[in-house]
């Protein structure tokens, strides 16, 4: 090529030292580059985490609350049929959460039943911090529900 041929002819015109300084600057200027590139990244990334962890967070409470719900409409049948006439004159007495809901994928889950009243707490297994405590209260007109994120 001619540039190659320019090379060849007339290499005592060439300026190692421009050459190199050139070189240089490039280098320089493509390490800048890439580090303003890798900072960017980072900036976008960090927050990204932050909002996966706090959606993790989010996904796990609702899923205690719908086992619990599930637990609640478990110990409102026993209140209702402990007595075995269908009627609501039952009691919560000797209610034990049955085996595959005290312990799930997201949360421990204890009960403990005083007459028309239950009281259900429950551990996230992921989040040591995340509890819950539910009471449920039959009180001769209907069901009472109250619910304490701790």
């Amino acid at each position: 090529s001619s540039l190659w041929r320019y090379i060849v002819y007339r290499h005592e015109d060439l300026n190692f030292y421009k050459i190199f300084k050139v070189l240089t600057m490039l280098y320089k200027q493509f390490f800048l580059i890439l580090l303003g590139v890798i900072i960017i990244i980072a900036a976008a990334v960090v927050p990204g985490l932050q909002l996966l962890e706090a959606g993790s967070y989010n996904s796990n409470r609702e899923a205690i609350a719908t086992e619990i719900e599930f637990i609640v409409s478990d110990a409102m049948e026993y209140y209702t049929d402990v007595s075995g006439s269908g009627s609501d004159e039952g009691s919560f007495d000797g209610y034990t959460i049955p085996g595959s809901m005290m312990l799930t994928a997201h949360g421990l889950y204890r009960a403990e039943g005083n007459g028309t009243m239950l009281e259900i707490e429950g551990e996230s297994i992921v989040y040591g911090n995340l509890k819950i405590h539910v009471t449920l209260l039959y009180n001769g007109d209907g069901w009472s529900k109250d619910w304490d994120w701790k």
